[in-house]
């Protein structure tokens, strides 16, 4: 999808793969302005025939059965059309969609950190949505409204051109006048727009932290703010919306003279015999219709507006670009059993942050334990950031069995690796669903193996509804062992060569914790295995420590090297083996 230089552009290059559709749809709606021209002159034909021939219904029978015929086959094309535009939206939409959210799953959590969850949630979901009528509604009416001023035009100045002078001189003023009206509906839409993702923002942030503000019993305030807040919100929308119905009464008073000057010159020359009745009739039957597509653009209008206010958030989103350190759709796809790293003379450093990472060296064989310890706003999780493939080095290499990171997809890269947080995030579905997000083709063999390695049978056993039991995002509806439990069985389930921990026992009590342990003891076995280290029983099952202050290494050697080398780490070791 093309992220054209305005929202206006970029709204109509979301039609672009569509385009066969926009054609037959237009096509259907300039037949049915033909339709429309002929329902008008038949009308006018059979009114003038009874009036000033005084004909009866025998004279007129054709004609009848011609607008009998013309009428319902303009509504079915109208409504053929409108039927196709509509789909037209909804794939529009869906495609957008996709391709917004293909769109932040490249760009990774560290680029959409940028923006507020409760924002980018609001534009992915309703920020969409508000495409819709654009597609559905507005584009159409706009292809009528240069269609059928066209059509009636061309056929009613050779006939009477005095009132298709009238209806020419009229055109542009009603579009001119809405324009202007409509810019300063515009940019009070797209502060509305604003105003409602930082609500969207500020509400979802109110119920992550619900808990908090119960426990400190301020809810009741922050309830207040959002009723503040919703209620303002309310005043300004109906502020936008007087603006952008002005537009409205504007076409509706041009149309409404314009018509007006047509009735009373129709009916002048018709007392003065300078016209006939039928032409007069035509005339003032097409006069309605010439201003019909411009006054439902102006009814429409407000959902260009929308439209072009939650288009600048998605084009927002839509211009993160994935700052990875490995290609995302080309490049060689990695196969490979075990997985030994090397990181040479890495530096980065966070944009706008004076925090990052200079002159690490690292030597990782496969199979070895690698613990990084140092203290917050050392540079571990950066370094993890970097091997995950969310960042990129500003210098120096990351090398994946002897061969530059960057050579090898993401996606492969990734399929590597099993990560295993000290919080890890249980998505809304059930627990099937959560475990297999490890691995999406696994059978229930695998599950139940995984399952049980995890120590989870007694647990999914116990519940009524077992694997399919539901679970809430933010591992609110399980205890922070079962969590943790469910995401060990997650990377069991995956099997990846490289294991990455972030000291996943860290928040547990001493039971759960020894028999987590227990698991990642089984998990770690002939993995290479990187750990962001805060326990120093950790520490003592590593290969290789790497000691981090500052965004360096300060130190790294085994235990047995450390001890040797640092009487401080010698006085910790000692004392832990005193304890056990």
């Amino acid at each position: 999808m093309s992220t054209a230089s305005s929202p206006a552009h970029w709204l109509k290059s979301l039609g672009g793969p569509f385009r066969k559709r926009l054609l037959l749809a237009s096509s259907l709606s300039g037949g049915a302005s033909v339709l429309m021209i002929a329902q008008a002159w038949l009308a006018a034909s059979v009114i003038a025939t009874v009036v000033v021939d005084s004909a009866g219904l025998v004279e007129v029978r054709s004609l009848l059965l011609l607008l009998a015929i013309v009428v319902p086959l303009r509504q079915w094309l109208s409504l053929l059309a409108a039927r196709i535009n509509h789909d037209l939206a909804s794939r529009v939409l869906r495609r957008a969609r996709h391709e917004l959210v293909e769109r932040i799953h490249h760009a990774g959590p560290i680029s959409i950190q940028r923006h507020a969850a409760g924002e980018t949630a609001a534009t992915v979901v309703e920020g969409i949505e508000a495409l819709r009528g654009y597609f559905a509604n507005y584009l159409p009416v706009a292809h009528q409204a240069v269609i059928v001023p066209v059509a009636v035009l061309i056929v009613l100045f050779p006939s009477d051109w005095i009132s298709a002078t009238v209806l020419l001189v009229a055109l542009p003023l009603a579009p001119a006048f809405m324009y202007l009206v409509g810019k300063g509906a515009e940019v009070l839409n797209r502060r509305q727009w604003r105003k409602l993702t930082r609500l969207s923002g500020h509400f979802l942030d109110i119920l992550r932290g619900l808990t908090t503000l119960k426990a400190f019993n301020v809810s009741r305030a922050e309830a207040a703010i959002i009723e503040r807040l919703s209620d303002d919100y309310r005043h300004s929308t109906m502020a936008v919306l007087r603006v952008a119905f002005l537009s409205s009464a504007v076409l509706e008073f041009f149309a409404t003279v314009a018509i007006a000057m047509v009735a009373i010159l129709v009916g002048f020359r018709l007392l003065a015999t300078h016209i006939d009745l039928q032409t007069g009739l035509f005339a003032l039957l097409l006069a309605p219709e010439f201003f019909l597509p411009l006054r439902r653009m102006g009814v429409y209008y407000h959902d260009r507006l929308q439209a072009i206010a939650s288009a600048e958030k998605i084009l927002a989103l839509m211009m993160l670009e994935p700052p990875t350190n490995a290609r995302a759709d080309d490049g060689k796809t990695l196969r490979a059993e075990h997985i030994g790293l090397s990181l040479e003379d890495v530096g980065f450093h966070w944009p706008g942050r004076d925090s990052g990472v200079d002159d690490i060296d690292i030597d990782i064989p496969a199979g070895r334990h690698v613990a990084i310890v140092g203290p917050s706003g050392a540079g571990k999780s950066t370094l993890v950031s970097l091997l995950l493939g969310f960042v990129r080095p500003d210098r120096g290499s990351i090398r994946v069995n002897g061969e530059p990171l960057a050579n090898w997809t993401l996606e492969s890269w990734r399929a590597h690796i099993a990560w295993l947080p000290q919080q890890p995030a249980l998505l809304h579905g059930s627990i099937r669903d959560n475990l297999l997000i490890g691995r999406p083709d696994a059978d229930d063999d695998a599950l139940r193996a995984a399952i049980g390695q995890a120590g989870l049978t007694d647990f999914i056993s116990d519940l009524p509804l077992g694997l399919d039991s539901p679970v809430g995002d933010l591992t609110g509806q399980v205890s922070g062992g079962e969590a943790q439990r469910i995401a060990l069985a997650r990377a069991f389930l995956r099997d990846a060569p490289l294991l990455i921990l972030d000291e996943p026992t860290a928040a547990l009590d001493p039971e759960t914790e020894r028999a987590i342990q227990r698991g990642i003891d089984l998990l770690t076995r002939k993995r290479t295995v990187i750990s962001i280290a805060h326990r120093l029983h950790t520490l003592l099952s590593t290969n290789q420590i790497i000691v981090m202050r500052d965004g360096r290494i300060r130190q790294q050697g085994s235990p047995a090297e450390l001890m040797q080398a640092d009487p401080t780490w010698r006085q910790l070791f000692q004392q832990r083996r005193g304890r056990a």
